[in-house]
Formats: structure tokens, sequence, C-alpha cells
């Protein structure tokens, strides 16, 4: 007797250790929306100089070739823009983001190293639109220009330091630079061509890397002469030789000073200039510290500079789901201990069903911690969806308890005989919800890696709750109840079975003869094949459900590149106000990024409730606005996936310039559609005017007799390109730091006709510009695309609803559209499916759905050892699955990865009622009863555990179907398929397992041997 006490209080300590152990760990956890998603995209940004399908000829196919070409690319998309071109290099699943982020960065530098010197250095960055923490700050002190410089002094050297941080920024209104305006008339007096001066500046670079030292034990060194310009005063003096005998100085051809440049990039909050602070972190950050940390830097430098107004903050958007979350949880534990209150009536027996939901809680956090799995949306959902399966096994084992127990001395020997009275339906339920996340580790990566979280929280309170309920309820049931009498009255039967007579005569009634039974099984199967068939197709499919956005963003691109400030300004003022004045209800602030030639207008809701109906009325609103816009949702802490379109529109001519008109048809077509949510077309259908260098040949030709005219060319080309605008040559070492050196000829030149005029001393001759060059305006197109170095004309189109024939509908008006100016031939359009990705992961879910079936009725054989008995338990598994289908029809919800999972835990859930029936239906038949008897007990007897079991699982799931905030669409469609599924399962359950069991023949013995415990009183 004493050692089985020890065992009870071993038991008992034992639990309680694990759970300070979990307490303790879970603030180690790291915090974040959703899992870390091993799917990187990293962004390469080039720039250049040269006109753009010309560097896409060039060099465009050969860096995509490139990084096509590293291992587990999966594309590459490039976005050419005049001076810049952006890759997207997307890779497979669970490729290293860092590695990635190597392999990109290898091949850019590779590249890098063979452009000229002089261009900007290329910018290598997670594509990771969304994650980024911003905030601006407008200052009552200082103007932007100082606070930037402030800020960077202050501020950035701390923001890199925070751990997992892949790139800052600190916006700066103007850039210093090392100006050096050339006098064309000096340089024409004292014979001096720009190459001369160009030749003198390079010989003069600080920090020129002159080559590479290959040694034997240390690898290639690199070398670098550091000597050359230290100040701008040694700059002014620099030796200009041009002729031999005549030696001038840089500061008798040019002004040399430092200036402040305007950059083209600036950003403003409503219509005051701010500065802008931004932090990325890498896709496997903990990204709720590195915000927390950010927040705190930011506020600790700025406190005393002015007002910071938050932009996009992960941390609050992070807090608000996971509270959301957790208060779902806390309704779910409270609702489920106030059904287990209505049902036994007993505040001992609800504290003890209780205090197992928090304990399995907590010790499933150790797991956690084993497993890598942090905080996030996910998994505390998981705990959530876990409460109602932790209170099943403890009701199952306190109901026996009890039943054991009643008006007998409570002994270790009573309470643990009846905990082995039904170890073995424990047992086999835990296995079966257990063993149903098994295949999930054999389904598509992207369906492991969103669902990987999940499923091993639910495994780990699951098993937890196992040992519970097994071994620690008991024993704190011996520690209260030790040695004491429980009466039958503590527990009592709830009314509504109380009256056995009426109640069999009810069983009895129903299950009596074959035409009932068969009708009752006939009519369910009706209404499951109904379901199965009619309603799945109709579902909107999608990946996971994203949380409701509360930014929309706002694209417009101006007509004419090169514009000032505050011309740019200009523009968007206007559209700025016609926001604010249309919405002003709904419209927090509107934030813009102004850029050299686009911007982008950030719609700040007050309310997620309010995107659906704004975001649908601003094309209408915007609908007068003369530049090209654009509208697309911003939301903070998305999911690392791709946002699928439905389907995707290629135009494939071999014209470039049929393709472009086509797209521009059908993309004013498609964007006002009513069927349509958004569309995107890439490239956009604008063009941009240029100036085109017409050399004069026929003067040239005379001119060039006795000089290389491909280099004289060059020369000339060069000179054009210093006199149009300043080019950066190098960085220059000055006592302020290092600024960049841009040289310009001239400083008045407003005009192609100025240009003209510029003088130069050119094969021995003095001339002006325009003897040897002329200017043509030119239209080009703004953008080109490519994919995997195929040039690309691509409209994307995300459908309002899910459904083939409308989809069918609208291609078949676009192209009607089409064919008014188009003839049949002209037309290749090429439309391709794009949520095959989609589908591969519901249907990968689909066959992890049907082996753990199978999984479960392995089990179940051996459980129940004949093939009729597994089949009447797993029975009940199409009465779930048709429940959650017609639940997500009802509630106009999406067949996603997570109602999908929601059906696999109905697998368990649906299983575990038939395990009970036919468990106690056997032990009753084996202790001699007839098959109706027998059926009329275990009905009675275990029909009180079925309701607490069903009702807690479902009143605790609750919260999560109904949802609460921004995030509340990410479990939802999992909580709407598995509370109402399972809700139509327990209904459809109590007809058909009794009217099943009631068919079968139980005479031969065999099918009673299953392995059951004694039955025999203790």
């Amino acid at each position: 007797m004493r050692n089985n006490n020890n065992h009870s209080k071993l038991y008992i300590c034992l639990t309680v250790a694990l759970v300070i152990i979990g307490s303790m760990l879970i603030f180690k956890l790291p915090v974040s929306l959703y899992p870390s998603v091993n799917k990187p995209s990293i962004q390469l940004t080039f720039y250049y100089h040269q006109e753009v399908q010309s560097f896409y000829r060039n060099w465009g196919v050969k860096i995509e070739d490139s990084l096509k070409a590293i291992e587990g690319v999966d594309e590459v998309e490039g976005k050419y823009q005049q001076g810049s071109t952006k890759f997207i290099v997307s890779f497979d699943w669970n490729i290293s983001p860092e590695q990635a982020k190597r392999d990109v960065a290898a091949i850019g530098a590779s590249y890098q190293a063979q452009l000229p010197k002089n261009l900007p250095p290329l910018k290598l960055g997670f594509y990771d639109p969304g994650s980024e923490n911003y905030v601006a700050i407008k200052s009552d002190i200082y103007g932007a220009g100082e606070l930037s410089e402030l800020l960077a002094r202050t501020l950035e050297p701390q923001l890199k330091e925070i751990e997992s941080v892949s790139r800052t920024l600190i916006s700066q209104k103007y850039e210093k630079v090392v100006s050096v305006k050339l006098d064309p008339y000096a340089m024409l007096e004292h014979n001096v061509d720009l190459d001369d001066i160009m030749n003198t500046l390079h010989r003069n670079e600080f920090d020129k890397r002159i080559g590479t030292l290959e040694t034997r034990h240390e690898g290639d060194m690199s070398i670098h002469f550091r000597s050359g310009v230290t100040n701008l005063e040694r700059l002014r003096n620099l030796r200009v030789h041009a002729k031999p005998g005549v030696t001038l100085r840089l500061a008798d051809l040019a002004d040399v000073s430092i200036n402040q440049k305007e950059n083209a990039r600036f950003f403003q909050y409503n219509e005051d200039d701010v500065v802008v602070i931004a932090i990325w972190p890498d896709p496997d950050a903990n990204q709720y510290k590195v915000a927390t940390e950010f927040q705190r830097l930011v506020a600790k430098e700025t406190h005393s500079l002015g007002h910071v107004f938050v932009l996009n903050d992960p941390k609050k958007f992070i807090d608000d789901a996971i509270v959301n979350i957790l208060i779902a949880l806390l309704v779910g534990m409270l609702s489920a201990a106030i059904v287990v209150l209505m049902v036994y009536r007993k505040f001992s027996t609800v504290m003890l069903i209780s205090i197992s939901m928090p304990i399995a809680l907590a010790t499933s956090i150790i797991s956690m911690s084993v497993a890598g799995v942090g905080i996030n949306i996910l998994s505390l959902g998981a705990m959530s969806i876990s409460i109602g399966m932790v209170v099943d096994g403890a009701v199952v084992v306190l109901d026996s308890i009890q039943v054991k127990c009643q008006n007998r001395t409570v002994t270790h020997r009573l309470v643990f005989g009846a905990v082995r009275d039904v170890r073995s339906s424990l047992i086999t339920s835990t296995l079966t919800s257990v063993f149903v996340f098994f295949p999930l580790a054999f389904t598509s990566p992207m369906t492991a890696a969103i669902l990987n979280d999940l499923a091993l929280v639910i495994v780990a309170v699951l098993i937890s709750s196992f040992f519970i309920s097994a071994y620690f309820l008991p024993s704190l049931y011996l520690l209260v109840f030790g040695g004491k009498v429980i009466h039958a009255k503590s527990a009592a039967q709830p009314k509504n079975i109380e009256k056995a007579s009426g109640f069999d005569s009810l069983v009895r009634w129903l299950f009596s003869n074959n035409w009932k039974r068969v009708s009752i099984i006939a009519a369910v199967a009706l209404y499951v094949g109904f379901v199965l068939v009619e309603l799945p197709p109709k579902l909107k499919a999608e990946i996971i459900a994203q949380p409701k956005a509360e930014i929309i963003d706002v694209g417009v691109s101006f007509a004419k590149q090169g514009l000032g400030s505050d011309e740019k300004v200009k523009i968007l003022a206007p559209i700025r106000q016609k926001i604010q004045d249309d919405f002003k209800d709904s419209v927090k602030y509107v934030y813009s990024d102004i850029r050299a030639n686009s911007a982008y207008l950030s719609v700040h809701l007050k309310s997620y409730k309010d995107f659906d109906q704004v975001f649908s009325a601003l094309p209408k609103s915007l609908a007068d606005v003369k530049e090209e816009t654009s509208y697309s949702p911003w939301i903070t802490s998305a999911l690392k996936i791709k946002d699928h379109p439905s389907f995707s529109i290629l135009f494939t001519h071999e014209n470039e310039e049929v393709n472009r008109q086509l797209l521009a048809s059908a993309y004013q077509f498609i964007k006002t559609d009513e069927r349509v949510y958004k569309s995107k077309a890439a490239p956009k259908a604008s063009k941009i005017s240029n100036q085109e260098l017409i050399v004069r040949e026929d003067f040239l030709n005379q001119l060039l007799v006795e000089h290389d005219y491909s280099q004289s060319v060059d020369s000339l080309t060069r000179f054009v390109n210093y006199t149009a605008s300043p080019q950066e040559v190098f960085q220059v070492k000055t006592d302020e730091g290092y600024f960049p050196l841009e040289l310009k000829i001239s400083n008045h030149k407003y005009s192609t006709q100025d240009i003209e005029q510029t003088p130069l001393h050119f094969a021995g001759h003095n001339l002006f510009l325009q003897d040897l060059i002329k200017f043509e305006e030119v239209a080009s197109w703004r953008e080109f695309y490519s994919r995997n170095s195929k040039p690309l004309f691509r409209l994307q189109v995300w459908m309002a609803v899910n459904d083939q024939q409308i989809n069918a509908d609208l291609m078949a008006d676009l192209k009607a559209h089409l064919l008014k100016a188009y003839s049949e031939e002209s037309l290749p359009i090429v439309v391709k499916d794009m949520q095959q990705e989609v589908r591969q992961g519901v249907a990968s879910i689909k066959n992890a759905l049907f082996l753990s079936v199978a999984i479960v009725f392995l089990v179940a054989l051996y459980q129940f050892r004949t093939l009729t008995n597994a089949l009447i338990i797993c029975s009940v598994i199409v009465l779930g699955l048709s429940g959650a289908f017609h639940a997500l029809y009802i509630f106009n919800s999406t067949l996603s990865l997570n109602s999908m999972l929601g059906m696999l835990i109905l697998v368990g859930l649906t299983v575990n009622n038939s395990i009970l029936l036919l468990d106690f239906f056997l032990r009753e038949k084996l202790a001699g009863k007839t098959v109706m008897d027998a059926l009329c007990e275990a009905l009675k007897r275990r029909m009180r555990s079925l309701i607490v079991t069903n009702l807690t699982t479902v009143v605790a799931m609750v919260p999560l179907a109904i949802g609460f905030g921004a995030g509340q669409d990410i479990l939802k469609p999992l909580g709407i398929s598995v509370v109402l599924g399972l809700a139509i399962a327990t209904l459809l359950t109590l007809l058909v397992v009794p009217a099943l069991i009631s068919l079968k023949s139980w005479d031969k013995q065999e099918e009673l041997t299953v392995d059951l415990p004694s039955s025999k009183p203790a």
C-alpha cells in the first residue's frame, strides 16, 4: 500500500516538475506571427547607364542564366528600367536563406566587377515585403537634412548591431558629393580634353585595387594602393598633364567643392516631409525580438528630436494576433470547464478535469523547445485546438473512477483498476489522434513547412494529456478523496439519461428491426454522398488564409522622368487629398514613398474591417487621375509564401509591340471587371521620352581621316555623357568622410540645345557639339520584364470567386474584346493555371488524409482484432469529413491547408467516439448480455462521456471559428471545419454506430475476444 502511495506522489511530483520546466522555457521560445518558412527569395539590383534593351541583351540574359544555374533556384525574374534592373531570385523549399544569399551575392559580385567602375554598387537583400519595421520622424528642431545626418551618426550603427538584421535604412534628404564642374571654355583654352582629366583622376584614386596576390598558404589576397587624394585641397591641386611643358591644376579647369545633392527618393507623412527609419530582419529571425529592440533604440535616440509615426509595426501586429489567440485559448478553457460543471455539477470534479488543461499545455512546452517550435499564431492555435482533446481523456478516466468507486472507500487499487478498465480505449484514441499527423511528413514541402509547428504542438499536447489522464489525475484523485467513501449522489447521472426505462425504449424502438437500421444508414449515406460529391468543387482553394490588410498601397507612375521634388509633390497632392476626402471615415493617414520616377501612397486604414470597402472603391475614386495607378494590399508580417493569382495570361507573339498592345488592352478590360479582385500587368504600358544621340557621320568621316574612328567616337559620346549630367567616378576620402566624386562638364545645361552649344577640342579642332552630333526625341517603353532569360508579357488575375466556370466566362469575354481589334491568328495567348502549387498542397494533405484513415484502420484492427469491428469504428470518419465540408460551404470559408488539417484532426476525434461506444458494448456483451441490452447499457454509460468530451472540444474551438482581430482569418477555416464537423459527426455517430452494431451478428465468440481489461469488480 505504501509503495502504491509513493508511486502516486512520484507522478504528482514529476508532473509539477515538468510544469515548472515548461513554464520557464516558454519565455525562451522565439516569437513570430508565423513559423519560419525556408523558401527564400533574394533581390539583386544592378545600376547602369546603358539603354534598357541594350543592357538586357549584353548583360541581363547572362546574369539571369548564371542565377538560374545556382543549385535550388526555382525561377529568376528581371524587371528592367532605365538606369537599374532588379532580379528576384526565387529558390525551392528547404533552402537555407543565408546560403541562398551567399550564392546570389557571388554571382552579383562577378558581374559587378565587369561593369564600369563608376557605377553605383549593386544592392542585395532578402525579398521579404511586410516584415520590415518602419517608422517616420518629423522634427520641430532640425530640418530633414540635419535630422538624417544626426540619426545616421547616432542611431544607424546601433541598428546594424541588432542580431539577425539584414538591412537598415535611414533616409537621407540630401547626399553629400564632391562636385567637379569642368569649365569647357577653360579646357578649350588650355587644349585639355576629357580623357586627360579622367586619367589624372584615376591615377590619384585613393584605396585603388591594383591586383590579386596568389599565396601558397593564405589563398588569394587583394592588393590595394592607399595613396592618392585624401582631402579636398589635394584634389584641387592635382596636376593635369595635358601637353608636354604645360602643367595645370585641376582648380584651373574646374570648380571643386562639396555640395549637397537632393536625393531622388524622399518621404512624406500626409503633406509633411519626414525622415524614415527602417530595418529588415532575416527570414528566420526572431521577428518579435528584433522589433522590440528596434523600438527600444528608436525611442532612446529620438525621444527629444520630434514626433515619431509608426508606419509598419510587426510587433504590434504579432501582439494583437497572439493576444486574440490567447483570448480564444482562455475562453475555450473556460467554456470547457463550464460544460463539465453543467454535466457533473460538482466543483471538485470540475477542478480535477479543468486542471488537466493548463498542465498539459505547460508540459507540452518542453517538447516544443526540443523540436525548435516557437510561439506563433499556428502553435498557439494548436494549443487552442487541443483543449477539448485534453478534456476528453480526463473525462473518460474520471468517469470510470467515479463509477468504480461509488458507495465504496477510495483506494489505490480501485482508482487504478478503473484506469485499467479504460486504458485500452484511452491508448487507442490517443494513438489514433497522434497517428493521423504522421502522414504530414510525406506531404509537399510547402504543406509540411506551414503545418509542421501546428501538428507537432497537437501531438505534444496529446502525449502530455495521456500521461496526465492515466497517471497524474488518478494520483491527484487519490490525494483528494483517498480513504473516503464516494456515495452514488456524487456521481449522479444527468437528468436526460436518468430514466433508464424511457431511454431503453427509445434505443430499442430505433434499432430493434432491420428496416429502421437500414433506413438510418441509407439516409446518412445519402447525405454524406451528396456533401462529398457536390460541395468540395464549390469551395475556394488557397494555401492558407492571410490576415486582413490594414494598408493599401497605391502605386503612381509619373508620366515624365526626371521630375524635381516640387513637381512630384504637386502631382501627388491632389491624389492624396482625394483619398482623404473620399474615405475620411476609414483613412488614418497617407504615407508617401516618392522615388525617381514613381511613388507609393500607403493608405493606412483605421481598421482592417474597412479594407474590402476601401480597396474596391479606390480605383473608381481615382479614375480621373492622369498618371498610371495600381492598387495592392499590404499585409504586415504576412506568411512568406507566394500570393498565387487565379491564373496568368501570357502573350507570346513574335512582335514585342503586338504583345505590349495586347497586354495593355487586356489589362484595361480585366481591371474594371467586377469578377476580378485584383490584376497586375508586367510590363506596364507606359512610355517615356528619351533623346537619341545621332552622330553626324559625313562630317566625322572627313574629320577623322588620320584618327582612330571608333576610339574618337567613344571619346565623343563620353564627353556628351558628362555634359548631360553628373557622373560618379569613384569615392573620395575627405576630412568629413568618404563621398562620391561626381564629374560634370559645365553647370548650366537645361536642354539639348544648351548641350549642343558646348565647346570642345576634338580631333585637333575647336568645335561645338552641334557640329558633331544632334538629338532626336524618341519614345521608349518605361520597363521591360524577363523570366529565366526570356522576355515576359504577363497579366496576372486574382478572381473574387474561385469558380472554374466564372474563370472560363471571363476569358471568353476577354477574347471577344481583343478580337474587336485583332484577328484570331494574332492572338497567341497562353492561359497558365497559377493555382498549381495551391492544388498540389491541398492534394498532398488529401493524400495525408487518406493515409491517416488507413493508419487509424490498422490501429483499430489491431486493437479490436476483427475486420468488421475496425470497419464499424472507421465508418464515422466520413461523417466528420462531410460535416466539415458542409460547414465550410455554409460559412463561405475556404478549402485551405488549415481547413484540411481540421479534417485530419476530425479523423482522430470522430473515431474516438466510436471506440468508446464499441469498447463498452463489447464489455457488456462479453458479460453475457443480449445485443440490445448491451447496446442500451453502452449508450447509457458512455452518453455522458460522449456529450462532455465532444461538447468541450466544440466550445473550446468556437472562439477560433468566430475569429478575433485582423488575424482572425488565419485559423478560422480550421475552427469552422472542426467545430461543425465534430458536432454533425457526433449526432450522426449516435445513430450510425448503434445501427451498425445492431445489424451485425455477434454469435461468434471470436468477435468478442478483443483485448479488454478485466471488468470484474475490484
